[in-house]
């Protein structure tokens, strides 16, 4: 079986990321997002790390409670202009390159969607 060279250097970006900080985390990220309420559009993630402290935005919405776990971003922002909650799931598929799966709930809807290419800039 073959591999292709850029797999390798994804495997190995990946297997260092999960082993050490969160700094590939930082910088802005862009992509495409998608969501179940037939929307999409551009979505634009900030990301600074300072030691342990995971601090950022989405679309200029403060995230909430950060968890790294390697390659795994857990975090939920709060639209007080929409009044809705979303929790995120942020995954780093190589090196500059990420996804996203979200949840989003307000009293009036629930809804789900993701970013498959977010590119960090």
């Amino acid at each position: 079986m073959q591999v292709d060279p850029a797999e390798i250097s994804s495997i190995e970006f990946l297997s260092q990321a999960a082993t050490s900080s969160a700094q590939p985390l930082s910088g802005r990220w862009v992509g495409t997002f998608h969501n179940s309420l037939g929307d999409s559009g551009t979505s634009t993630l900030t990301f600074a790390v300072n030691g342990n402290t995971i601090t950022g935005s989405e679309d200029g919405v403060a995230i909430q409670n950060p968890q790294w776990d390697g390659t795994l971003l857990r975090f939920s922002a709060y639209s007080s202009s929409s009044n809705t909650t979303y929790q995120y799931q942020f995954q780093l598929t190589g090196e500059r390159k990420a996804k996203i799966t979200y949840q989003a709930s307000s009293p009036t809807r629930s809804y789900s969607g993701y970013v498959n290419d977010y590119v960090r800039q």
